[in-house]
């Protein structure tokens, strides 16, 4: 959602270096993060999203992978929830980033949980994955496409990688276009509602729901974040912490975060 430069002159990707890097090897931010996913939660797979662990499974079910599938995790970061997915389903995966230090971590965490052959991590965005067409038998995203610079270019590129009959499964937030624009954010066609640009692209919607509690435990979060900050900060840095403390906000305020929903879509025989 941030977009800018920082009155340090460090880049938002910059700053989420440092965030990916203290996410993997900060035990105050694992500690309160894993509180935050719910305490079923496996540790081993732990992220800076807000993925429950019913909703990974939800998740595994909907994609309807098996071993020798290819699942395409898209802003993977490093790599929890698209890990226990591979672990899971037996599915081959690539994870795609812009960030490469979140890519470092992805294929560390690879290692440490015995998957290394059995991933491929990749600095890619969104709009433009590098991968075949109709090459994939899952794509997910989880609570990232609110990033994309171009949303509708991002629903095509999934549709385009996906095999007809594939599936998409994300996370995601739908945003109040006014307090958006209000506030300097970029709106786009879709970010209030995904259905539209979905199905556009060829992607039957078979699921759009709202993920309840969803509210609750971003406000939670942003709290436990806000008053653990002197030990976050050490390992974040003063920057990066404002910057996640900022966005955390956002993602809280209900005037700009609408609600967070769950989608199923399928890729159709033929796209546009």
């Amino acid at each position: 959602m941030v977009r800018e430069q920082t009155e340090d002159r460090l880049s938002i990707g910059e700053i989420y270096d440092r965030l990916h890097t203290a996410q993997r090897r900060s035990a105050a931010l694992k500690r309160l993060w894993l509180h935050a996913s719910g305490d079923d939660y496996p540790a081993a797979y732990d992220h800076l999203s807000f993925i429950t662990l019913d909703e990974l499974q939800r998740a595994r079910l909907e994609l309807r992978l098996s071993p020798g599938h290819t699942l395409v995790d898209l802003a993977c970061g490093t790599g929890g929830p698209g890990l226990w997915l591979a672990t899971q389903t037996g599915a081959r995966l690539i994870g795609l980033d812009v960030s490469e230090t979140a890519v470092a971590e992805a294929r560390l965490r690879a290692v440490e949980v015995g998957l290394s052959n059995q991933v491929d991590y990749r600095r890619a965005g969104f709009e433009a994955t590098g991968l075949p067409s109709a090459s994939a038998d899952g794509a997910f995203s989880v609570d990232a496409l609110v990033y994309a610079t171009d949303y509708a270019a991002t629903m095509r590129e999934i549709a385009r990688i996906l095999r007809p009959g594939a599936r998409f499964v994300a996370t995601t937030f739908e945003i109040d276009p006014g307090t958006a624009e209000s506030l300097g954010v970029p709106v786009q066609d879709g970010l209030s509602d995904s259905r539209p640009i979905l199905e556009a692209a060829g992607l039957q919607i078979l699921a759009y729901e709202e993920l309840v509690g969803s509210a609750q435990r971003l406000r939670a979060t942003l709290n436990a974040v806000v008053n653990a900050r002197d030990a976050l900060v050490v390992d974040t840095g003063p920057i990066a912490l404002k910057v996640f403390i900022s966005e955390l906000s956002r993602c809280a305020d209900a005037t700009f975060m609408k609600r967070r929903v769950f989608i199923t879509a399928e890729r159709q025989s033929t796209v546009p």
